[in-house]
């Protein structure tokens, strides 16, 4: 889907936008609607890209043509990484053979356009929200041309409180202690007794 090539299934992995390590937070984060293993907030695409996007060196934003997403590269020593140089398959040589030489700096900037065979796009909500993350843990390392007031990184929908609570958690990923916060206490209250989550068997933050 992003490097529009075709790889061998075994390359291809299922991620979550919305981690799932985040389930805990979100009924207040995203709305009573959603559900983290929802059809939307999956996607498919290989290894390499799914390891940056969950350490959060990658980020999209909104192009604003129907389903169709930037993809930013947030971490400047990134650009010139080969593909193939990470990931769960980084050691298998059809792997690095299949990417050939493509390096992150070759998707920078690249429109993505995320439509499924159904016709629908990703949760806007869920990219927008990593992206927010990414952002933010990326802030000191951004490639030199980046701008990223230049790009829609906001997901524009809005329900009540969603402003604070992303700043509170914001807030509190930079110290490590989001299971600590008011949020916590704020999630446990707002969410759905079919909904809760046990929470030792989530992991404790990003």
């Amino acid at each position: 889907m992003v490097l529009d090539k075709d790889l061998p299934s075994r390359f291809l992995v299922a991620g979550h936008l919305f981690a799932v390590r985040w389930t805990r937070y979100a009924s207040i984060m995203m709305g009573k609607d959603f559900r983290v293993n929802s059809p939307k907030n999956g996607i498919i695409w290989n290894s390499a890209i799914e390891h940056a996007y969950e350490r959060q060196r990658i980020c999209f934003s909104y192009s604003g043509l129907g389903s169709e997403f930037i993809l930013h590269v947030l971490d400047k020593s990134l650009l010139e990484k080969k593909l193939s140089a990470v990931g769960q398959h980084k050691t298998d040589p059809d792997f690095v053979q299949a990417l050939g030489d493509d390096t992150f700096e070759s998707l920078q900037g690249k429109r993505v356009n995320f439509t499924g065979a159904e016709g629908k796009g990703p949760l806007k909500r869920a990219l927008a929200l990593h992206a927010k993350l990414a952002l933010e843990n990326c802030a000191k390392i951004y490639p030199a041309d980046f701008d990223p007031r230049k790009f829609n990184f906001d997901d524009m929908s809005e329900h009540e409180g969603k402003e604070e609570l992303m700043k509170l958690w914001l807030d509190e990923l930079d110290t490590g202690s989001v299971a600590e916060s008011g949020l916590n206490e704020a999630a446990a209250a707002s969410a759905d007794p079919e909904e809760a989550v046990n929470e030792e068997a989530v992991a404790e933050g990003p």
